[in-house]
């Protein structure tokens, strides 16, 4: 019974609603009941956090749902591997040169 609760989770406050989407999408067709526990205990945690001004919170998973948030982390992970490597390859490009690749160059605007 020593070894249940071993595997701690921290997450910003701020991810906090994030995870929430990821538990929700990653819940398979019988994983309602996990993900509404998950959902639950993640409320009240940022509540409880916001209200102390804690930028960070730790918990153990509630038995059973540990597939479930490792899963919905993992997502996140990756989803945050994709933003960092979009970022990098974005062309860096100012707003008026972006203008002027879509619309030409800049002509005298002339009043008919």
């Amino acid at each position: 019974m020593a070894g249940r609760f071993d595997k701690h989770y921290e997450i910003d406050v701020d991810d906090i609603e994030r995870l929430m989407n990821c538990i929700v999408e990653h819940a398979g067709p019988d994983g309602g009941r996990e993900a509404e526990r998950l959902l639950a205990m993640l409320t009240m945690l940022r509540a409880t956090a916001s209200g102390q001004g804690e930028e960070t919170i730790t918990f153990t998973a509630p038995r059973g749902t540990t597939t479930l948030i490792d899963r919905a982390l993992a997502a996140m992970a990756r989803s945050d591997e994709h933003v960092a490597r979009a970022a990098r390859h974005r062309p860096r490009r100012s707003a008026a040169a972006e203008r002027e690749r879509r619309f030409g160059g800049p002509e005298p605007r002339t009043a008919l």
